[in-house]
């Protein structure tokens, strides 16, 4: 009459002089106990989450700024070269025109 090395007869003796209201706040406390350690992991594994999507984040504001940047470069030349057309009549040289000095 052994379960798993623990004789029943002998736990079923001990388990006689416990009021019930004692063992089933034994069962509230290790219930509660367990379900500390269990929201205490799920809050580590959410910050942990959390911690990663804010590193995402600034890695994608930085992407952002670089693009804004080389958005704001290029328009500026075209920009430039808009003007240099249209107000002081500039155009590119033509393949011959073009003199490349050594130095």
């Amino acid at each position: 009459m052994s379960e798993g090395g623990l004789d029943v007869r002998l736990l079923r003796a001990v388990l006689r002089g416990f009021p019930l209201w004692l063992l089933l706040l034994f069962a509230a406390v290790v219930s509660s106990a367990l379900t500390v350690v269990w929201v205490g992991h799920m809050n580590r594994q959410q910050l942990q989450a959390h911690q990663a999507e804010m590193v995402r984040k600034y890695r994608l504001e930085e992407e952002w700024n670089q693009l804004l940047l080389q958005h704001s470069t290029l328009v500026a030349h075209a920009r430039v070269e808009r003007v240099a057309r249209e107000r002081l009549a500039m155009r590119f040289p033509a393949s011959g025109q073009v003199v490349v000095v050594a130095p």
